[in-house]
């Protein structure tokens, strides 16, 4: 259920200052599986939504703010569980509500072009937000960098089967009728989801990583996707 956000000024001017956090912060990539996992997930379906925001190029500052915002804060609001129980946030509470939104807003500004798109046209009609950002830049230690090239991978689906013996191995079919076998190999975040057996007929999002394997049958390397973590979708 969407806030009413037009309704109140409190949360208009929430609503704006998230914005305005997540232009001007310091940018951080120090991040678990599981909130690396969370912040995918929370991206691709801000991202969706952006895409349907109706902004152009003729919209003010305000207007984009308001519209980028309105797209951002349904996004928060449908995975506030997982926001409490993985980055132990609130959203009830005001100052932690722009604390998620900031980083929302930093993990999107790498993984969605719309989002860049966007804040590049805001940061264009409002000369003052651009002076400030700037200079809160300038001011910095260290000026911000783009993260390390990510080695995590996300596949979304259903999982048809779950076998083996020392180890397990989790099928997995897409909805591009793929199917992805991710090894099963230690602990992860969200893998008591898998243990109760009620994922049957579920979708979830799956952050594997590739790596390789010796087999000593074979003397040789075999490349296998290990799973880190899993939230549901």
């Amino acid at each position: 259920m969407m806030l009413p956000f037009n309704q109140s000024k409190t949360m208009k001017k929430q609503l704006l200052s998230i914005i305005a956090l997540l232009l001007m912060s310091h940018l951080s990539f120090s991040q678990s599986d599981a909130e690396k996992a969370l912040l995918d997930k929370m991206s691709k379906e801000a991202c969706d939504k952006i895409e349907k925001a109706g902004i152009k190029d003729k919209d003010d500052a305000e207007e984009i703010k308001m519209k980028l915002g309105l797209a951002l804060l349904p996004v928060i609001q449908d995975n506030k569980k997982e926001i409490k129980s993985v980055l132990g946030l609130d959203i009830t509470v005001p100052d932690q509500i722009k604390m998620v939104g900031q980083k929302l807003g930093e993990h999107a500004v790498f993984t969605c072009p719309k989002f860049q798109e966007v804040t590049m046209l805001m940061l264009k009609k409002d000369s003052g937000l651009a002076d400030e950002v700037n200079e809160r830049l300038k001011n910095t230690d260290t000026p911000p960098t783009a993260p390390p090239a990510a080695k995590d991978e996300t596949v979304m689906g259903k999982i048809s089967k779950i076998e083996g013996a020392d180890v397990a191995y989790i099928y997995v079919n897409t909805d591009e009728g793929e199917t992805i076998k991710l090894l099963w190999l230690e602990d992860f975040q969200g893998s008591t989801l898998l243990t109760d057996g009620t994922y049957t007929d579920k979708k979830f999002h799956f952050i594997f990583v590739k790596k390789s394997i010796y087999q000593p049958q074979t003397k040789s390397y075999k490349d296998v996707k290990v799973i880190t973590a899993l939230l549901k979708s």
